[in-house]
């Protein structure tokens, strides 16, 4: 008896396992048709793996109706298209949307409590009512409105619900009464975390915001948002807005870089030297010169493992290596000696007389004079720092005859510079030369200014460079702005590297004042326009 009962109920699960693995070949087949047909594994090149993974055929189903709104959400990819195929698929979006939202009606009864069956369902619904100014997407509200507020009920973290009814919301703004209204604002708070949906949605928010600070309000607290923000602004002309978004992006870079060279020293802990090292490098490429950065990029320097680093990464670490010898040379070195030897070696194949004023400031005085001697020939504009600097080095070590050779060295045009003239009075002083101590005294005293001219600016390839020296410390100063940009000017107000001020014009000259300390010593004030036209730093004045 027993027997005949157990034959039974193999039987019975043989069976059973037939049944589901042919639910699982034809779920299987139905998917990769799909995918096939709508040309899917072309952007979703992971989808069809992810759908083997999958052994429920309704999960299957909702994981191509999700690539197909995907598709319809952001249409960038057509535009990538040659022409014909480009229409073809554009003529195709309508299906797309149909071909979703039956997955989703047909998915959801059978799978209550999966969010991406109510999702897909609503999303496509309203993207088709709303394309088409379909009359039900007003009248029938629900039809849209109710699976995707199920779907955000069974799934609060998930990005996509949220996504798609502050998208519907924002679409159907006029017909909101406060407390939707009031509702999407919410909803957009979360949906702003994801870049993907700022990104898509952050034009319609600005469109219909109640004002200008109103639609600041939501933004997330990441740089990525605030850079996004400056493009648009910056397109449209609006600087004042750009103003306040450049600032907020100042602000939330150096705590999301905090954070981010955290999670890499965890990286390197765990020993993902790799993926470690090439977030490094990417951070490094997204950090502005400032000295309110530098000691990022230390940390970055200090935990990049060794190796060889691309072309775009030499060059991000040689534009930092050249403007801190600017720095050095005014105002005090950012970096101490290794920092500033690892990073002439990362900025790769240098000029010959970067090296060696690296290799000097790194303290390697042997290395710096053997490269002087093989590439240096007499005076040369380039080589004027190194001997500048050398001079001082040699001045403090009284090496006086070899200090007044590396004087002679310097090139006539930075004879008439403070940094020059402080150098031969350092070396008069240690020599006791009371005579010579006397003329530079009184050559100092002569390039001591409370004002500088227009004429005085050098441009260079990120904006224009003053060097200035005040007769007197002094509590600001005022610029002047001059030139033509059709609405307004933005300009970055930068002193030994430090960002003072950034500052909108509403015309395309004026003045910019600002209150900052000023010190007495030699100061580099440099200024960035974020703007086009022909926009000039002009006449500087101490306040």
């Amino acid at each position: 008896m027993k027997r005949p009962l157990v034959i039974a109920l193999c039987s019975a699960g043989i069976v059973l396992a037939w049944l589901d693995h042919q639910s699982y070949a034809a779920g299987q087949a139905r998917a990769r048709e799909r995918i096939d047909r709508y040309s899917l594994g072309e952007r979703y090149p992971e989808l069809d793996a992810e759908i083997r993974r999958r052994y429920d055929p309704v999960a299957a189903d909702l994981k191509v109706a999700q690539a197909l709104l995907n598709d319809e959400l952001d249409r960038s990819w057509i535009g990538r298209l040659p022409e014909e195929r480009a229409r073809l698929e554009l003529e195709r979006s309508a299906t797309r949307l149909e071909e979703a939202a039956a997955i989703g009606r047909e998915a959801w009864p059978l799978r209550p409590a999966s969010w991406q069956a109510p999702m897909v369902l609503g999303g496509a619904t309203y993207l088709s009512r709303f394309r088409d100014r379909d009359p039900r997407f007003l009248a029938d509200r629900e039809g849209w409105e109710q699976p995707l507020s199920a779907a955000l009920d069974l799934a609060p973290a998930q990005t996509g619900p949220t996504r798609f009814l502050a998208a519907a919301y924002l679409g159907n703004w006029a017909s909101l009464d406060a407390e939707r209204r009031a509702t999407t604002v919410d909803l957009l708070g979360r949906a702003f975390e994801d870049r993907q949906t700022f990104q898509l949605l952050i034009r319609d928010w600005l469109r219909v915001a109640p004002s200008r600070s109103r639609a600041l309000e939501v933004i997330p607290e990441r740089p990525w948002a605030w850079q996004i923000l400056q493009q648009h602004f910056s397109t449209a002309n609006d600087w004042e807005l750009y103003v306040r978004a450049r600032r907020r992006w100042y602000e939330t870079l150096a705590t999301d870089l905090d954070l981010a060279l955290d999670e890499v020293a965890r990286q390197l802990d765990g020993g993902e030297q790799r993926q470690a090292r090439s977030r490094l490098l990417t951070l490094a490429q997204g950090i502005p010169r400032s000295v309110d950065f530098v000691p990022s990029l230390r940390r970055i320097i200090e935990l990049l493992p060794p190796g060889p680093v691309g072309s775009p990464s030499a060059e991000t670490f040689a534009g930092w290596l050249d403007w801190s010898f600017d720095l050095c040379l005014r105002d005090k070195c950012p970096f101490d000696a290794a920092a500033t030897s690892r990073l002439a070696r990362l900025a790769g194949d240098l000029p010959a007389d970067q090296r060696a004023l690296a290799a000097l400031i790194a303290g390697d005085l042997p290395r710096a004079e053997l490269i002087e001697r093989r590439f240096a020939t007499g005076p040369h504009e380039d080589w004027a720092p190194y001997h500048l600097l050398k001079a001082e080095h040699q001045t403090r070590a009284h090496r006086l005859e070899a200090a007044e050779s590396s004087l002679a060295n310097v090139v006539s045009s930075w004879r008439e510079r403070p940094r020059y003239w402080i150098a031969v009075h350092a070396l008069a002083a240690a020599g006791d030369d009371s005579e010579r101590l006397a003329r530079t005294e009184s050559e100092l005293e002569r390039l001591r200014r409370t004002s500088w001219a227009a004429s005085a600016w050098t441009r260079r390839e990120d904006g224009f460079e003053l060097e200035i020296w005040p007769s007197t410390a002094a509590a600001g100063l005022s610029l002047e702005i001059t030139g033509a940009a059709p609405g307004g000017s933005v300009a970055e107000i930068f002193l030994n590297g430090k960002l003072l001020e950034i500052h909108r014009t509403a015309r395309s000259s004026g003045i910019v004042r600002i209150e900052a300390p000023i010190p007495s010593g030699v100061s580099r004030l440099a200024v960035r326009f974020q703007t086009g036209g022909s926009v000039h730093p002009g006449a500087v004045q101490l306040l």
